[in-house]
């Protein structure tokens, strides 16, 4: 967010919104809440951000739903081989060889088609019958 209130505030009202600041620290917040309309307008955005996620979560995590996010109970996920996605190893090159082929395609007909000898035009007059 662009604005002109100093990074110690933001730091101040994200921990808060994360329940992470102690009574000293709430208190500060609280006294630039109530003299700063841009701290103000910052907290509302960004509570309103948290609220917008939870509601998210809550939609994509619905008993029965099914959902490929898997959440274990605070344990991290599993460590196993990772994979390669090839598709994006390979496919961006792929992607870029294509379109230098299509465009020499294109320089090549159109190479062609510009050198393509006239057919002679009768410029006489005269109609035979």
């Amino acid at each position: 967010m662009a604005s002109n209130l100093d990074p110690k505030y933001e730091a101040l009202i994200c921990r808060s919104l994360d329940g992470e600041l102690d009574e000293e620290a709430q208190l500060e917040l609280d006294r630039e809440l109530l003299r700063n309309p841009v701290a103000r307008r910052m907290m509302d955005q960004y509570k309103a951000n948290d609220e917008l996620a939870i509601a998210t979560l809550q939609i994509a995590l619905e008993p029965g739903k099914p959902s490929h996010l898997v959440f274990t109970e605070g344990k991290a996920p599993p460590q196993g081989k990772r994979r390669i996605d090839w598709s994006a190893v390979v496919g961006s090159p792929m992607s870029a060889a294509a379109a230098i082929l299509l465009a020499l395609t294109v320089w090549l007909v159109m190479d062609q088609l510009i050198d393509v000898p006239e057919m002679p035009v009768n410029t006489s007059h005269s109609v035979e019958v």
